[in-house]
């Protein structure tokens, strides 16, 4: 049976929608950036005097640990429940080496 708006196959989400999520909220902004506490005023006149850069300022020092949790809400506003099945994204994880990452988890969201 085909009902509109039900997965019949027990999907709750299609990958390419989470693909362009990922290309949209992650890739497109911050793929060849260079993220700068908004504090760190010697870093900020350094990037508004170079050019061929795409700085992006953040209110946070951008540590693997504070950058994955701003992915990780930049994700959140983007995922739909379109099959009504409680969807939620539950973590992010953020590689920096092959064998190092940072993950943030939605119960960290206090």
């Amino acid at each position: 049976v085909n009902i509109e708006g039900i997965s019949e196959e027990g999907m709750v989400m299609d990958f390419s929608d989470i693909k362009k999520i990922a290309l949209s909220e992650v890739l497109h902004k911050l793929d060849h950036s260079f993220m700068i506490h908004d504090q760190d005023q010697e870093m900020i006149d350094f990037f508004n005097f170079s050019k061929g850069h795409k700085p992006i300022i953040t209110s946070f020092i951008p540590t693997a640990e504070n950058v994955a949790k701003y992915i990780f809400k930049l994700v959140d506003k983007k995922i739909s429940d379109k099959y009504d099945t409680g969807l939620q994204l539950y973590s992010i994880k953020l590689w920096e080496t092959p064998t190092s990452y940072a993950k943030f988890i939605r119960d960290d969201l206090i």
